[in-house]
């Protein structure tokens, strides 16, 4: 089983980059070589065999020279290049005509700079990229509240993952988000950092719902405290 990394053993871990081999730190750290890679460099195996990136739509191999000003590159041209290539093939299409995204015929070349068919295919495309990424979220989300205490507020009991996100204790989230992804930014990107590292606990970490989340955060406590509070005093 992976064991669960704290901030301070990540940093510890940085700290040891170049001192051994990744292999003895993630025995000495419980973890696998390639969890330590990860975190030493932020890339995978895959910068170094090539993959195929489809975001961009082409393979990005091994390093390997531009074709047109020779700067070692993981792609066929460098950025500066490439853009001059797109924008030269670009102007070309338009002024023959053509669809940008395929090169063939445009109906509509006076108005629009794709055909139907590329942008009927976009629109698909981008629906299903949608969809699968709010499904690919709620199943980090689920399992991200799942190893801080399950589905339910531990203030008010609300069971509804939809209402419900991460609570932390002791204040101090905005620094801890700055250290975990580099920004104040939340939700997904604070869940896979968290995933990555094992889900530590340290700062502590509770589920809230989003209403006593937000009343803690901006009144000290949240309501609902208050009134327990005051209900063990009369009694």
């Amino acid at each position: 089983m992976k064991a669960k990394l704290t901030i301070d053993q990540v940093e510890e871990i940085r700290g040891l980059d170049g001192t051994a081999s990744q292999r003895a730190i993630g025995r000495r750290f419980g973890v696998s070589g390639h969890t330590i890679a990860e975190i030493l460099h932020g890339r995978s195996w895959r910068h170094k065999v090539g993959f195929y990136d489809p975001s961009r739509r082409k393979w990005r191999g091994p390093p390997g020279a531009c074709v047109d000003c020779g700067r070692e590159v993981r792609a066929i041209r460098c950025s500066g290049c490439q853009k001059q290539f797109l924008r030269a093939q670009a102007q070309a299409r338009a002024e023959a005509h053509l669809c940008n995204r395929c090169g063939g015929p445009n109906e509509d070349w006076a108005e629009r700079v794709n055909c139907r068919a590329c942008r009927a295919a976009k629109h698909v495309y981008d629906v299903r990229r949608n969809a699968a990424g709010k499904a690919s979220h709620r199943l980090l989300k689920l399992e991200v509240l799942r190893a801080y205490g399950g589905l339910r507020c531990v203030c008010c009991g609300e069971e509804r993952p939809e209402f419900l996100t991460l609570d932390h204790v002791n204040g101090g989230g905005n620094e801890h988000r700055r250290r975990l992804t580099g920004s104040n930014g939340g939700g997904k990107h604070l869940y896979r950092r968290l995933k990555e590292f094992g889900f530590p606990n340290d700062p502590p970490l509770q589920v809230l719902c989003l209403n006593c989340n937000w009343a803690k955060g901006h009144y000290g406590t949240c309501p609902h405290k208050r009134e327990r509070d005051a209900a063990f005093v009369l009694d």
